[in-house]
């Protein structure tokens, strides 16, 4: 029997390392139980626990359990998880990173896969420079395939807001280990520049969301970027 988290900001990842572990039982022929971890209740978990499959092995699957809201039931999970000694292979995805001390609640020996972001995401904000277009593009490109689409847009969109914020002077509000880099960065923008791709960028969330166009969030942020930066 092992347990297993899957986690961490790269989503897109860890998702696919998650499918990736229940593709692979299926081949061995197990038996699949999959677990909604906001809504599982303990008496659902000990049934699921106690089942036993007679002509071969089981597998668990359960999300986001770990980031649910502390409770005692929550806890009381959890240490039904830790304790338990059956055959049962366990998973466990979340769908955002989680600490070392969540997994350890589970117990010793599980295995811990956080899928950070790839080195590439922090390229292509640091390249984004209103004269830079051609680099910006380049690293842009690099991420398709690495990343999620939405979760590079929300990194996309916190960033220049906070270029933005870096050149109203209110560094307060930016973290101590960024501020210098972020008001390098925000000096190369034209403010009316910057707040129109922040602008456009909303625009752009609202067209996917409500249906108003095919392309995704990769496409439009290259259409910005070739139309905007110089």
């Amino acid at each position: 029997m092992t347990k297993t988290v899957f986690h961490g900001e790269n989503q897109k990842e860890s998702r696919s390392n998650y499918i990736g572990a229940r593709l692979k039982e299926k081949k061995l022929g197990n038996s699949i139980y999959e677990l909604d971890g906001t809504k599982i209740s303990l008496a659902e978990l000990e049934s699921v626990l106690k089942t036993q499959n007679l002509f071969g092995g089981s597998a668990l699957f359960i999300e986001n359990l770990l980031s649910r809201p502390l409770s005692l039931e929550k806890k009381k999970l959890l240490s039904l998880l830790k304790d338990y000694p059956g055959p049962k292979n366990i998973y466990l995805w979340e769908k955002k990173a989680v600490t070392k001390t969540a997994v350890k609640s589970l117990g010793d020996g599980v295995g811990d896969l956080n899928s950070r972001l790839p080195q590439e995401i922090f390229i292509f904000l640091d390249s984004l420079r209103y004269t830079n277009k051609k680099s910006a593009l380049i690293a842009l490109n690099k991420l398709e395939g690495k990343v999620e689409e939405g979760f590079l847009f929300i990194m996309l969109s916190r960033h220049l807001a906070s270029l933005l914020v870096a050149q109203s002077g209110d560094t307060a509000k930016l973290s101590p280990w960024s501020r210098t880099k972020l008001m390098n960065q925000a000096k190369d923008w034209p403010t009316d520049i910057l707040i129109l791709l922040i602008r456009r960028l909303l625009d752009v969330d609202l067209a996917i969301k409500s249906g108003q166009t095919k392309l995704g969030y990769l496409d439009h942020i290259d259409l910005l970027l070739a139309s905007l930066l110089r």
